[in-house]
């Protein structure tokens, strides 16, 4: 319901309100703060009448002062900070002590990695009860809907105007339907799209062997063991498949990883591959910039722009229009190589470019040597363009947040008063942030999960982003006392609140512990408010 007019309100406080309408204005004020605070002033007033008319002297002991909404942010702030950076020099101490013979664990080695991510991944989606992947489509079609009903119902509360109305309707009589957007999902142990097939439009499929030997008219989204395409994709690849040859024809863009990704035919727009070994193939060419990031990596076909490297070790033997960009390891120019530009790398210390007599670059070759973390992260404070990017954050939140208060303010009624409701609240976020991406995982290896998951997936990094926004606002608020809850107090406090978050985010050293902490308690008060919302409609809906 709207806000009450302060009629109703002081009908209610007189207790003369029919039970009705008495038990919804009461629902309405467990979740709406300026009503809250509008019936204790008109109780105030109320009080203060009476002691004029009767000729008696007011109580003694004033209303209390409610305690400061960020009270407990800012008492576990500091001890929540201590135990992540505690808790990240472990891990970082672990990594580095790591033996060879167990390099797999350390996330910034692909070595081993990536093929236990995949064996595990399809030994769950192959052992898996049919119940199991039934249950868990039903539950991500159900969720979708919510999520989907939520926000309709929130932009039409917020903009019912007839005009909008209008515009609504008419968007959702031109969204096309099933048999117009031709999407096809398929699962299957294995996918045959037979060289004399055509598909017309986005086909999604999740499988043991995807074989593409006719033509996709649209993009290709696939979750399988393997990827075979030696026919023609009319638009972008995005898969994620334990080995990928992308042969035949693909006009768009393809976005591969996996633990073997092989490029042999050709691609029209940018390649965006990462995997343990990535090849492009003597036959193979990409038509657009290439982005890479392996373990080992050879080059022998075409890039038709700039080859963009991060990987162990990365042998070029092929033709590069323009320029390479090389980060990390070792990198290597064979006998062939032809390279239109320069050739920039940044390497580690000891390491160089290795250039074989037969290879040719036009350009120039620069190598700098990469300084060591600690160097490099001091260094970002001293360019222009760090303090720029602070700059376009603080504005794209800011906006962010007032968007996400006009469409829905409830989300912004948080309070964090004591040490335990912070700490609550960050193992709420922690577990939220935490498990999501495992359940959408499993999601996805559903009939219907893949197109459920990338949108959850979107919704999710959407709420991590959310978050930085609502502890700003609760900050703000903090430094910020107003009387008023209109549009313009609440810019104010979020902007000081942004403020306060995003400097202490980018302090030396200190800077990701808190933004992890931030996420945590941003995400942990987003689900908290969810699930509020959601007890007080269940409630209404019994009533």
């Amino acid at each position: 319901m709207s806000c009450p007019n302060e009629a109703t309100l002081a009908i209610w406080l007189d207790g003369e309100l029919d039970s009705e309408d008495r038990r919804t204005l009461e629902m309405h004020l467990v979740q709406c703060q300026g009503c809250r605070e509008r019936v204790l002033a008109l109780r105030d007033e109320s009080d203060l009448l009476a002691d004029v008319l009767l000729d008696r002297d007011p109580p003694a002991t004033p209303h209390p002062v409610p305690a400061a909404p960020a009270r407990g942010f800012a008492i576990g702030l500091i001890p929540a900070v201590a135990l992540v950076s505690l808790f990240l020099a472990a891990i970082g101490w672990v990594l580095e002590s790591l033996p060879g013979a167990i390099d797999w664990m350390n996330p910034f080695q692909l070595k081993g990695a990536t093929e236990m991510l995949f064996k595990l991944t399809f030994l769950i989606r192959d052992e898996a009860p049919e119940l199991l992947q039934l249950g868990l489509a039903v539950a991500a079609t159900a969720g979708l809907s919510a999520v989907l009903t939520f926000a309709v119902n929130a932009l039409v509360r917020r903009v019912a105007r007839p005009g909008a109305l209008c515009l609504a309707a008419l968007a959702f009589a031109t969204i096309p339907s099933p048999s117009e957007a031709h999407f096809g999902l398929h699962e299957h142990d294995d996918f045959d799209l037979a060289a004399a097939e055509t598909h017309d439009g986005t086909l999604i499929v999740s499988g043991g062997r995807v074989n593409i030997d006719g033509i996709v008219d649209g993009d290709l989204v696939v979750f399988a063991e393997r990827l075979s395409i030696r026919g023609e994709v009319r638009g972008n690849v995005l898969s994620l498949s334990e080995t990928a040859e992308l042969g035949g024809k693909i006009t768009g863009s393809a976005h591969v990883g996996g633990d073997r990704v092989e490029v042999t035919g050709r691609v029209e727009g940018n390649l965006y591959g990462g995997a343990e070994h990535l090849e492009i193939a003597r036959e193979g060419e990409v038509a657009g910039d290439a982005f890479i990031w392996t373990g080992d990596g050879i080059v022998e076909g075409a890039v038709g722009r700039d080859l963009y490297l991060t990987g162990r070790q990365v042998e070029l033997r092929g033709r590069i229009e323009r320029n390479v960009y090389a980060f990390r390891n070792r990198l290597t120019l064979r006998d062939g190589t032809r390279i239109g530009g320069d050739v920039n790398a940044r390497l580690r210390a000891g390491e160089e470019v290795d250039v074989a007599a037969g290879a040719e670059v036009r350009g120039e070759i620069h190598t700098e040597e990469l300084p060591a973390p600690r160097k490099m992260l001091m260094e970002r404070y001293q360019s222009p363009a760090f303090y720029i990017f602070l700059v376009v954050q603080f504005v794209a939140a800011f906006l962010f947040g007032m968007i996400l208060h006009t469409l829905a303010p409830r989300l912004f009624d948080n309070r964090l008063t004591t040490a335990g409701e912070f700490f609550r609240a960050m193992g709420v976020g922690l577990l939220g942030i935490s498990a999501t991406p495992i359940a959408l995982l499993l999601v996805a290896l559903t009939l219907v999960g893949i197109p459920v998951a990338l949108f959850g997936f979107a919704c999710y990094f959407a709420a991590i982003y959310a978050s930085t926004t609502l502890v700003g606002a609760l900050v703000g608020a903090a430094l910020v006392r107003s009387d008023g809850s209109g549009a313009q107090q609440f810019g104010l406090a979020l902007l000081a609140g942004l403020a306060v978050v995003i400097v202490l985010a980018h302090l030396p050293f200190l800077g990701w512990p808190v933004h992890l902490v931030v996420w945590f308690v941003g995400a942990g008060l987003l689900i908290e408010r969810i699930r509020s919302a959601w007890r007080l409609r269940r409630a209404a809906s019994t009533i």
